[in-house]
């Protein structure tokens, strides 16, 4: 698990200016064959930059694992949405649906549509480095990482009483989120699932006090713990 700088999605954010809209429009069903479907696409409408192009093929590449491993422990007719949401959790789909999402509404400026592949590309690329990771366990595909959440001060000490709030890193910080945490801090705990992902800090009046991007799946199933302190 890696933390990144709030000041760099703050950049993604504004570069992303539709991540809104996004969250607002993001499906209740997808499958990995849509995904490769709407990369397709992507690729034959031309006018990719090298770097988009670069982007581009690794979210291909990615996906086409993704979609074997998931294939391989079930079967090829499993990759239909009723399936996938029998065999993968709502916290895993709810992130590839935000990809889904993003490639089917990419920005026309070059700068945002790079940083939108780019992103899509990096939540992707954990997703794959979290399957081999899990292997070997029985029943559904392992798509959930337990999450614990302490938060404290500049000081080191415990602050109580603030909610985490979680979404995938395309929607950055909105009014609803996809992923909450049960429970006030400190500590709080929810499943979140592997990826790139956004993460903040709000008190009871929801107010934002801090944000962090949070890369979860090299370490597998592992329960995992966030420590965010806020100066």
């Amino acid at each position: 698990m890696t933390t990144r700088n709030h000041k760099s999605l703050l950049v993604l954010s504004l570069l992303l200016g539709f991540n809104h809209v996004l969250a607002q429009d993001s499906p209740k069903q997808w499958t990995f064959s849509g995904l490769q479907s709407a990369t397709a696409r992507v690729k034959f409408s031309g006018a990719l930059s090298p770097k988009e192009g670069n982007a581009l093929d690794g979210i291909v590449a990615s996906l086409n694992i993704l979609r074997t491993r998931y294939t391989s422990k079930f079967d090829e007719n499993a990759d239909v949405a009723d399936q996938i949401a029998i065999n993968v959790s709502q916290e895993y789909s709810s992130s590839m649906a935000a990809n889904l999402v993003a490639l089917q509404n990419l920005p026309t400026d070059p700068g945002h549509r790079l940083a939108t592949l780019v992103s899509i590309q990096r939540d992707l690329q954990l997703k794959v480095a979290f399957v081999p990771s899990s292997q070997g366990l029985t029943g559904t595909f392992a798509s959930v990482i337990p999450v614990t959440v302490n938060t404290t001060n500049g000081n080191g000490q415990n602050l109580f009483g603030l909610w985490v709030r979680c979404n995938p890193q395309l929607y950055g910080v909105t009014a609803h989120p996809l992923f909450i945490f049960n429970s006030a801090t400190t500590p709080t705990q929810t499943n979140l699932p592997p990826g790139s992902l956004i993460c903040w800090i709000q008190d009871s009046n929801n107010k934002v006090l801090l944000s962090r991007e949070i890369d979860l799946g090299s370490q597998g199933i592992t329960p995992q713990t966030i420590n965010l302190s806020i100066p």
